[in-house]
């Protein structure tokens, strides 16, 4: 006759042990790989800002430059992977306390992990106003000058509109200055 292993031998509990371990283990490295993307994002990010500094087109090469890997659908794909890993995790750590008691660091970091989706939600969008990108006839994109006006949706304004109309006939003279 053959012998049925059930849930409470220790073959089967020290498998348990060794898949939650392993599962412990995996999280970690997640949690590693997922900052360390977000990081080498974010010192790309305000490395570019620093360069602001010195000038806008140096400043526009250099994003270009450390930014590019970012701009591309692949990039995007990795940084959105590790934001949603990070996150996840994050409530994971959260779920699986036997308790809610935190130090008063772990709320910290906890009120400003989550503080961040937001705030960065937020900017995503703006109901009722619509962005009005410039751009230069016989150019794609003004790459010197990112500029972008914000005005109410479905609003006609005669001033508005001479404005916006200066600031094309004299597109190419700032970006000459820039």
């Amino acid at each position: 006759m053959a012998s049925v292993a059930s849930a409470q031998t220790p073959v089967d509990i020290g498998r348990w042990w060794q898949m939650a371990g392993l599962a412990h283990v995996l999280r970690a490295r997640l949690r590693l790989a997922s900052a360390l993307v977000l990081l080498s994002f974010v010192v790309c990010h305000l490395t570019g800002h620093i360069f602001l500094l010195v000038s806008i087109p140096v400043a526009s090469h250099v994003a270009g430059f450390l930014m590019a890997i970012w701009w591309t659908a692949t990039g995007a794909l990795v940084l959105a992977t590790a934001l949603l890993v990070h996150f996840l995790n994050a409530l994971w750590s959260i779920y699986v306390r036997r308790s809610l008691r935190l130090s008063r660091w772990e709320w910290a970091q906890v009120v400003l992990g989550l503080a961040i989706i937001p705030r960065w939600a937020s900017r995503l969008a703006v109901p009722g106003v619509r962005y009005l990108p410039l751009e230069m006839r016989g150019m794609d994109r003004l790459n010197l000058l990112p500029l972008a006006a914000a005005w109410v949706r479905g609003s006609r304004d005669p001033v508005r509109d001479e404005l916006m109309a200066t600031l094309r006939s004299h597109l190419r003279r700032y970006a000459a200055e820039a």
